[in-house]
């Protein structure tokens, strides 16, 4: 799995006390997310300001000169950087970071384990990201292995899926426990053919009020063209 980074001692992604697992990659790019470093699915590497001492050793050890020491910090160079991670072996304060790393379900797994002596009844792990769903065969394998465990689990996700990935899941079964479906919006689930039910921006709205209004000026009825109101008539 590319992972992102943990958050231990959570407090707003589910009930209890959890640690939270971050993703890389989204599908979608919302302007407005909370995470934007994590909407690519490629690493990158991320400069820790509070971190750095200024030693300069990540600019040395860099082989395509990617970074650069400027007078507010280190900059990083992105369209030349392939997060080859040697910066991030050198710094000796761990003022950088290479986000998305490849890494295993049981090295993830282990590192969840060791945080279950305070997840308590409620507590427990939360996969978010990005978007976990990207990643769903191993999502689903980590979940299966901490419920076995007895840890309880969350997902976090914007329900951009596949069939595939809902198969994964549960099927056609609501989201709920485990499972996945997103449920219809109130003018998909009224079924009745009555214009007034459709709210007035909808496609189908517009479609039938636009065949209306054609019918009745053919059948001679008062229709306002405009500002004035005419009479169509029809003589056969």
């Amino acid at each position: 799995m590319r992972i992102l980074n943990y958050q231990r001692m959570s407090t707003e992604d589910g009930p209890g006390l959890r640690t939270t697992l971050f993703v890389k990659g989204c599908p979608l790019k919302c302007r407005w997310c909370h995470n934007p470093e994590s909407i690519s699915f490629k690493p990158l590497i991320e400069w820790i300001e509070v971190r750095c001492i200024g030693c300069k050793t990540c600019v040395a050890t860099c082989p395509r000169k990617a970074l650069s020491a400027e007078v507010d910090g280190i900059k990083i160079n992105r369209d030349v950087c392939i997060a080859c991670g040697k910066c991030v072996d050198a710094c000796p304060t761990v003022a950088i970071e290479l986000k998305g790393k490849e890494t295993s379900v049981d090295e993830i797994f282990k590192e969840l384990v060791k945080d279950a002596a305070y997840f308590g009844k409620d507590g427990g792990v939360t996969l978010s990201g990005g978007e976990i769903l990207s990643q769903a065969k191993e999502a689903a394998e980590l979940l299966k292995r901490l419920k076995e465990r007895g840890i309880g689990t969350a997902v976090d996700t914007c329900g951009m899926t596949t069939r595939r990935t809902r198969k994964i899941h549960g099927g056609k079964k609501r989201y709920h426990k485990g499972k996945l479906q997103l449920p219809r919006q109130k003018s998909q689930r009224n079924e009745q053919k009555n214009m007034d039910t459709y709210p007035y921006h909808s496609r189908r709205y517009r479609y039938r009020r636009k065949h209306k209004r054609y019918s009745e000026v053919y059948q001679g009825k008062i229709r306002t063209l405009g500002n004035v109101r005419v009479q169509q008539s029809l003589s056969r």
